[in-house]
């Protein structure tokens, strides 16, 4: 009787197992990523390795059923997966004082990090359907760490249940030069060792596989036989890799890339996918500039990346907005018009958008690094050379256009492809921003004062306190405005009554010169006695002097407001906490204020004529809504790469915009990238889509996310089934046969024995618009069946791209069939 630990294929092929997953974790870990993303891949290493320990459990020690087995396996892998993400709450960076928190610190225990793991795949899920850019790195980690799973189950399983040694080292391997080919600066060497380790694996396991059978069929053969083997084993597999490192370098990883690209279509959309879903992802040796989330956390320490994001030809340098944010709750920020309002614009055409001091100013913008579609421009931007999706915050009935949250672009912005925006850059001065009142309208109330029910009462009484000495310092106060002093028990402490104009009374406690009560709290701007704008700067100012600049920092604790935190215990942070403080800071005295991100503004550079942004410079800052005057920026962050706007004391006389002479390369241009200037404030359509609310709810996701997913399953149920029985047949053929059966199940497939050209007429009258991919299938498949024709080369690759396009209509038909539809007739599809 066989016993469990009596291996045929040996205990040293399970050694060798798992150097090769250790040699592909090594690799996968030390491309040239972002240090603390380098660091994070640390639990590749640990699934691959639980992952081989579960799978030699199942397949040779409990030996279930396969398909009782395969479960076990993934829902095991699921569990071990999500323990691993806890680590990714805190990174520990050589180097760094402070870990990096991909996480928040707040989840604790399994069901946290599975819901929240849940959560982000729902989006990345959302993500892909609409086609827009993800840049979850904690997913990115996630995705690959179930890969390692897989390839530590599936590499016991081939191993020791299916016997199929060479898919067992196939797949890591195939890992591995993938990550050669497109990761990040990965070592060649690590190839030299998994092609040792592969080759010895093989060599042995086929030898002890030769070897059992000769002991159950009592063969006689020499007694240090295997060991000969063994060594002769080893010596080839050291000769045949040590010979082929010493051949000439082959082309270069992008050139192997580009190969590939064009030889295989769906490997190139199945790449293109994960860059887009993954596109904040970067790496030291190339990355991309950084796209943001609809959604991030005030989390710890924080990298500086090298390289330049962008070249800006324009007159004048500004911040490069990319996404702003709305909602604040305590732990970070939220776009809630994830579901909002959208206005499709062509290329060359303006948005509506009017308002008081705002010039025109033009920009031309090149990306550096290749990235996706999100479009970074000046505020506000009203017209552009690309077509472009605008995401609104509030329907255009309500706010027109002046509650843009994003753009983003219909095409890919390749690196190096300029793309032209028109800009109504804020001119205006201060006195106009304190005489532009609080008559703000329905939409920025109810999206731009919202503040969490748990925000500390302490962060409102900053606020208080922050106003109330501006208030006594100006002494600044309206006309008819009566105060009066009446002091308290002690002589240090006295009570301010200050008694409007309209009969109201605010009372300021003090204690020597500190605040330590306002009633009612928050009514010194309400009431007039200071303006918006005035609190606005005295809060910046506060912020700017009173607090420290510094990336390295630990992560709110658990359980706190991080905004609270940060004024009131750490005191340091980066660019996300000093706007996050202003905003609630702001929203806490009744003035509606937003947190944007993208870019601060670049150097110039007198070489390029250009300003140059690094990637150092992804900031997030403040805009403050004055009614007539629209958002406002402002900057709390004392860094030295941040900028104060420019507004004048009083207005200034009317003249034109001083603009810089562009470079050389936009001088030579056949069109003039300010033309567009005299457009602007022509409205020249494009196409609304109401959204159906402003508000997200992630649980509400769940439902239409789980119908994508169910969706997405039985695609790949209906792709296994229209595979099956078709191997032996010629590529022409096999697509033939693929397209009839998906028809049959659209219910396009004629009755009885059809010829091809009736098959191919019953699916051309219903779907019109497929009719050329139809008849470039059948077409080629007549002429080989029947005209002993034999396709090959570009022939059938224009067969495989027909079908490509064909089975998305026919998948559209099979969701819709049983909705009532008019086709306009067509004509017989021609051999």
């Amino acid at each position: 009787m066989r016993r469990w630990w009596d291996l045929p294929e040996g205990w040293l092929s399970l050694f060798l197992l798992l150097l090769i997953l250790l040699t592909v974790a090594g690799c996968m870990q030390n491309a040239q990523w972002a240090p603390s993303l380098q660091q994070a891949m640390g639990v590749l290493t640990w699934a691959a390795v639980v992952g081989l320990a579960a799978g030699f459990l199942l397949a040779r020690v409990l030996r279930p059923p396969r398909f009782v087995a395969h479960l076990l396996g993934q829902i095991a892998g699921i569990a071990w997966i999500v323990h691993l993400s806890g680590s990714l709450r805190s990174v520990r960076v050589p180097g760094m004082a402070q870990p990096v928190s991909y996480l928040s610190p707040l989840l604790q225990g399994w069901k946290d990090l599975a819901a929240e793991l849940l959560i982000r795949t729902v989006w990345l899920a959302r993500t892909f359907i609409r086609g827009s850019t993800g840049e979850d790195a904690v997913l990115f980690v996630v995705v690959l760490a179930w890969v390692f799973w897989q390839l530590g189950f599936l590499g016991a399983w081939f191993t020791f249940r299916s016997h199929l040694p060479w898919l067992a080292v196939g797949l890591p391997g195939l890992v591995l030069v993938l990550n050669l080919i497109y990761g990040p600066g990965v070592a060649a060497r690590f190839f030299d060792y998994y092609a040792f380790l592969a080759l010895l694996f093989l060599f042995y396991y086929l030898w002890k596989q030769h070897e059992w059978r000769w002991a159950q069929a009592d063969v006689r053969y020499p007694g240090d036989l295997s060991r000969a083997v063994f060594w002769a084993g080893l010596f080839f597999s050291a000769l045949l890799v040590l010979g082929t490192a010493l051949l000439p370098a082959g082309a270069a990883s992008q050139e192997s890339a580009s190969f590939w690209d064009r030889i295989i279509q769906p490997w190139k959309e199945t790449r293109e996918a994960w860059e887009r879903l993954f596109s904040e992802v970067e790496g030291t040796g190339r990355g991309r500039y950084r796209e943001f989330a609809p959604t991030f956390e005030l989390g710890g320490a924080r990298e500086e990346p090298d390289g330049t994001a962008f070249e800006v030809y324009a007159p004048t340098a500004e911040y490069l907005r990319a996404i702003t944010f709305d909602q604040y709750d305590g732990r970070g920020w939220t776009d809630t018009a994830e579901n909002g309002a959208v206005w499709h614009l062509p290329a060359h055409e303006a948005l509506p958008i009017t308002a008081l001091k705002r010039d025109p100013v033009a920009q031309r913008i090149v990306p550096r690094l290749q990235g996706g579609n999100m479009v970074f421009a000046y505020a506000e931007p009203v017209s552009l050379t690309l077509p472009t999706v605008v995401e609104l915050g509030t329907t255009v009935e309500q706010a027109g256009f002046w509650d843009i949250v994003s753009l983003r672009s219909r095409t890919s912005l390749n690196e190096g492809k300029p793309y032209e925006v028109v800009s109504l850059v804020a001119t205006v001065d201060k006195e106009s921003l304190r005489r532009a009142g609080q008559e703000y309208p329905a939409w920025v109330r109810e999206r731009y004062l919202q503040l969490p029910d748990t925000l500390p009462e302490r962060v409102r009484a900053l606020a208080d306190t922050i106003v109330a000495a501006t208030v006594r310092r100006t002494a600044r106060l309206p006309q008819g405005v009566q105060v009066t002093e009446v002091a308290r028990g002690t002589s240090d402490e006295r009570d301010l009554h200050i008694r409007l104009a309209g009969g109201e009374e605010i009372v300021l406690r003090l204690k020597g010169e500190q605040l330590v009560e306002l009633a009612p709290p928050g009514s010194l701007v309400s009431s007039g006695l200071i303006s918006p704008y005035d609190a606005a700067e005295a809060i910046q100012d506060y912020l700017r002097t009173h607090y420290v600049y510094r990336t390295d920092i630990a992560p709110p604790p658990a359980g706190t407001d991080a905004v609270d935190y940060f004024l009131f215990e750490s005191r340091t942070g980066y660019c996300d906490y000093f706007a996050s403080a202003m905003v609630v800071l702001l929203r806490a005295e009744g003035i509606p204020a937003r947190l944007a991100r993208g870019y601060a503004a670049g150097k110039y550079d007198a070489q390029k004529y250009a300003y140059v942004v690094p990637l150092a410079a992804a900031h997030s800052w403040v805009e403050v809504y004055f009614p007539g005057y629209g958002w406002q920026r402002f900057e709390p962050t004392p860094a030295a790469y941040t900028s104060l706007p420019y507004r004048p004391e009083r207005p200034l006389a009317p003249g034109p915009v001083a603009r810089r002479t562009p470079g050389p390369d936009v001088a030579r241009e056949e069109r003039d990238p300010f033309a567009d200037l005299e457009e602007v404030q022509v409205p020249k359509g494009g196409v609304y889509e109401p959204g159906a609310g402003n508000v997200r709810n992630r649980v509400a996701v769940l439902v239409p996310a789980g119908i994508a997913v169910l969706l997405l399953c039985g695609l790949a149920a209906l792709n296994v089934w229209s595979n099956r029985g078709l191997r032996g047949l010629s590529p022409v053929a096999t697509v033939y046969e693929r397209m009839c059966r998906w028809a049959q199940l659209a219910r396009l497939y004629p009755e009885g024995q059809p010829t091809p050209y009736e098959a191919a007429w019953k699916i051309a009258e219903a779907l019109p618009e497929e009719r050329p991919a139809v008849a470039q299938i059948v077409t080629t498949y007549v002429k080989e069946r029947f005209g002993r024709h034999r396709p090959h080369g570009e022939e059938v690759l224009e067969v495989r791209r027909a079908w490509a396009r064909l089975r998305w209509g026919l998948w559209g038909h099979i969701l819709q069939r049983f909705r009532p539809r008019q086709h306009p007739g067509v004509e017989e599809v021609q051999g």
